[in-house]
């Protein structure tokens, strides 16, 4: 949706204006939808809205509460419309830096979220989003630093060349360990609900991602208390500091975890540290975590959570995948009816015509025998294509943004 004062002879208009969303390289054919769209405006001291309802493609609309032409628009009002907003360059930058104190903070999240999206469709460049950072992170909102995410999700780190992943690195430590280490790993009495899925957000990103060196040492200490005593480790955070731990690559600390694996009668537990295991990423601990994924004496649902998380490594990402070649049929066959689907979904952590390539030959054939497994791997095939074409795209403004910053 995109909303433009219309400035001309006459009153103050809106122009508003739709279109289907889609990403870079899909094939969906336009459409047009009957939306209710809500904007606000001002001028120096002046304040108004509107809202109308959109089932064409464009229309104006007078402006009942201003005589003169806006100087700024928030498209989505109190940033609860259902639509994604279009902004313009200098829209971007009143809302999101110079003028944002006319903006309130679900209008600011919500042009967080939609810039997310409007990078996959190359409407906003990756650099100029990731410059938005900065600015999201100091507000200390809950809701800004949730936002922020849809942009940081377009980052694919494990297809980063190794200087440019290193780069990425020192903007992750450089732009959210200060705020990571100021939310600490312990609860606040009183404070707001949002801040404790924040934290853990927080510690992990910063601590694993930008591999701060504070956040790991005091990681590894909480997780050593809290294999003695699960009491000492806020619950919420419990994820994160295994995660934080399982960085450092000790030996010690992965044979506590897999012995308690093993023997803990608490299914939510063992599927805490099933996942910390898939965290290590040295080669031989990450091998001895795939080992687990086979194990007779563990249910497969639960295991490969393991193999899930290496997928998502830079370092452990391709062995990971051989693994699932190797014994994919085993997997399988193990797996319950409910299960088996969601293994067509595996290949969408790639984002190259290579890979696509070999997963199409591998679950092809296999996804033609189980219900609902074709349609996993389309979408699972499409993402992989979609996500090339954007990735593509995105890595000369990213590259410029990360050697200046």
């Amino acid at each position: 949706m995109t909303v433009t004062p219309i400035c001309g002879p006459g009153a103050p208009r809106l122009r508003i204006e739709q279109e289907r969303f889609v990403p870079l390289a899909s094939t969906a054919p336009a459409a047009l939808w009957s939306v209710p769209v809500c904007a606000r405006y001002g001028r120096g001291a002046e304040t108004g809205h509107l809202c109308t309802f959109l089932s064409e493609k464009s229309k104006e609309v007078t402006i009942p509460d201003l005589e003169a032409c806006p100087t700024w628009v928030a498209p989505n009002e109190g940033g609860v419309g259902y639509y994604v907003s279009r902004y313009p360059a200098e829209a971007l930058g009143q809302l999101a830096l110079r003028d944002k104190a006319k903006f309130t903070i679900e209008e600011r999240s919500a042009l967080l979220r939609d810039v997310g999206l409007l990078i996959t469709s190359g409407s906003i460049s990756l650099g100029a989003a990731l410059s938005l950072a900065p600015d999201a992170v100091r507000s200390g909102d809950n809701t800004m630093l949730g936002s922020m995410q849809s942009i940081l999700r377009n980052v694919r780190e494990a297809d980063l060349s190794g200087p440019l992943a290193l780069e990425y690195q020192r903007f992750v430590r450089k732009t959210f360990a200060a705020p990571a280490r100021a939310a600490g790993f312990v609860p606040r009495p009183g404070e707001d609900p949002g801040a404790t899925g924040m934290r853990a957000f927080l510690l992990s990103f910063a601590g694993v991602k930008g591999e701060d060196p504070e956040l790991l040492k005091t990681g590894e200490r909480l997780a050593d208390g809290w294999l003695v005593d699960h009491a000492s480790v806020a619950p919420d955070v419990v994820g994160a500091v295994l995660a934080l731990a399982a960085h450092g690559n000790q030996a010690a600390l992965f044979d506590r975890l897999a012995r308690l694996a093993r023997t803990t009668g608490d299914r939510s537990e063992r599927s805490r540290l099933l996942r910390a295991l898939g965290q290590f990423t040295d080669p031989a601990l990450a091998a001895r975590a795939r080992a687990f994924v086979l194990s007779p004496d563990l249910e497969v649902s639960a295991t490969l959570s393991i193999v899930y998380e290496q997928l998502g490594g830079r370092a452990t990402r391709e062995d990971a995948y051989a693994f699932i070649e190797a014994h994919l049929d085993e997997l399988l066959k193990r797996s319950s009816g409910f299960d088996r689907p969601f293994l067509f979904e595996i290949p969408d952590v790639f984002c190259d015509a290579g890979h696509r390539a070999r997963a199409e030959a591998l679950f092809g054939p296999r996804a033609r025998t189980i219900d609902g497994a074709t349609r996993r791997l389309a979408n699972a095939l499409e993402s992989i294509s979609l996500c090339e074409a954007s990735r593509k795209a995105a890595a000369p403004s990213l590259e410029a943004f990360l050697k200046k910053y």
